[in-house]
């Protein structure tokens, strides 16, 4: 015991316990070290969870958003087709404007009105916008090329192309859309090497015959946007502006929200999808003007005959359009232009005039609004879809089928009433239908 205390007194440390090393500065600060590291790689691990659940709940977000708003969009698009399809129930209907039921589509069609599809509210943060363009108002792209380029140049002409200029474009439309490899008029022994020399001339590199530098498609276009395959057509002849010129873009951007007009584009002129004719009631100005300049060969008596349509159906200046001098048939063509409305009419057989119109370009856009009332998030919908009359034969065994769900004696009650007023002559049930050829969402 003294011998302890005397070395304790002394600074002299006891000796380790048994089988435990001695643990020393170094140790203890490796150990404060080593769990720094941990409390470190657990902080990052928590951190990494963190933003993860974060960023997964945005997505999620996102996705309720932007599944409301494609959703909104639809809504727009069974719009349009609920409108088109009263329309056309409409035109089947006699009354006191139309006595004989004779169908037809003007100007002042329930389709047509922008006032009710414009900033449709649809609960508190949601809203939808629908526009419907007929397509019997545009040309044909596939039909004008194969059947009349003529009426392709003066159509380029009303865009405010060069005459010279638009002879070019239009003779490579029509070689591009053409089933043969033979340049129109008889320019170069074939399509890909006139063209392929004209682009090397252009582009002022060397050319050898024989280099492939475009091939034609030598077939019909499938969408407008091809065209900007075509040579000659550049972006500004096709949208009506430059879209890489953010100045020009935005200055049409404001003029489209104040109404104004702007100028157009050849995708705005033409489509690939419609029936091959044009509706006197509702075309363009300038498709009208290009038909009738291509049968006369001059632009300004195309003009001319434009001019008197629009201003005869009231669809010039602030006059609001209707249809009570609306064309019934194509007959009444003369009403306007007089016995030479005959002529006009054999000269266009490539491409006849019509009053009724089967296709139409649906736009719609869904918007998700915020907690003020401001877009948050826009979902588009484009579809071109076709409008007819679809028949159904009567099934004589409906009244033996008891299974129906709902009332069974309304729906045996309404479809005996349907049977003696309608449908005993014809022996079936016509329904207006809507059918999309195609659609895309952005």
């Amino acid at each position: 015991m003294k011998r302890i205390l005397s070395s304790r007194l002394r600074g002299v440390e006891d000796p380790p316990a048994a089988g435990r090393p001695p643990l020393g500065r170094r140790g203890r600060g490796i150990i404060l070290v080593m769990t720094l590291w941990l409390v470190i790689v657990l902080s990052l691990v928590a951190y990494s969870l963190a933003y993860e659940m974060r960023m997964e709940m945005r997505l999620t977000t996102m996705r309720r958003d932007g599944l409301i708003a494609y959703e909104l969009a639809r809504l727009g698009v069974a719009r349009a087709a609920a409108d088109l399809k009263n329309d056309l129930i409409m035109d089947y209907n006699p009354d006191e404007k139309n006595p004989s039921g004779q169908p037809f589509d003007g100007p002042g069609d329930v389709w047509r009105l922008t006032e009710d599809k414009t900033d449709v509210p649809v609960g508190d943060s949601g809203s939808y916008t629908v526009r419907i363009t007929d397509g019997e108002s545009r040309l044909n792209l596939n039909q004008l090329a194969l059947r009349l380029p003529n009426a392709l140049k003066y159509l380029l002409m009303q865009l405010e192309e060069r005459e010279s200029a638009a002879e070019d474009v239009a003779q490579a439309i029509c070689d591009w859309a053409d089933p043969d490899n033979v340049p129109l008029g008889g320019k170069g022994e074939s399509e890909i090497d006139f063209y392929s020399e004209q682009i090397a001339r252009a582009q002022r590199v060397r050319w050898d015959r024989g280099t492939i530098l475009i091939r034609p498609k030598n077939d019909t276009f499938v969408t407008v946007e091809e065209l900007l395959l075509v040579p000659w057509v550049t972006p500004q002849m096709f949208y009506g502006y430059d879209p890489d010129d953010e100045e020009a873009t935005a200055q049409r951007e404001k003029r489209l929200a104040e109404g104004k007009d702007v100028s157009l584009g050849l995708r705005d002129c033409v489509n690939v999808g419609s029936r091959g004719w044009l509706n006197l009631n509702t075309a363009t100005y300038e498709s009208l003007a290009a038909m009738f300049s291509a049968v006369f060969n001059n632009p300004a008596e195309g003009d001319k005959r434009a001019e008197q349509i629009l201003r005869y159906l009231g669809r010039t200046g602030r006059t609001e359009p209707d249809n009570d001098k609306a064309l019934r048939s194509p007959q009444d063509l003369q009403l306007v232009l007089g016995q030479e409305a005959l002529l006009l009419m054999s000269q266009t057989r490539g491409y006849p005039f019509h009053v009724v119109s089967q296709t139409f370009l649906i736009e719609s856009a869904g918007q998700l609004l915020d907690s003020r009332g401001e877009p948050k998030l826009t979902r588009r919908i484009t579809a071109f879809v076709g409008r007819d009359w679809q028949s159904y034969p009567i099934d004589e065994g409906f009244g033996e089928r008891r299974e129906r769900r709902s009332d069974y004696q309304a729906f045996v009650d309404r479809l005996d009433r349907a049977r003696r007023k309608e449908m005993e002559k014809i022996g079936s049930a016509q329904v207006p239908n809507v059918r999309a050829y195609w659609w895309k969402e952005n």
